[in-house]
């Protein structure tokens, strides 16, 4: 995720790819909870991340 914000800059990062991402890298949704948390909780990584 993170060279893909370094090419594309900020808007790589919005949060309506968030459930792309995750599935791109975790290959589902339910896994990525598995392996991050609740929506709640991998949402407010997502968002802080990019501070």
């Amino acid at each position: 995720m993170l060279d893909q914000y370094i090419c594309e800059g900020v808007r790589e990062l919005d949060q309506d790819k968030l459930p792309k991402l995750l599935e791109l890298k975790y290959h589902s949704i339910n896994d990525a909870i598995s392996e991050l948390g609740d929506i709640k909780q991998i949402r407010e990584v997502f968002i802080n991340f990019q501070a």
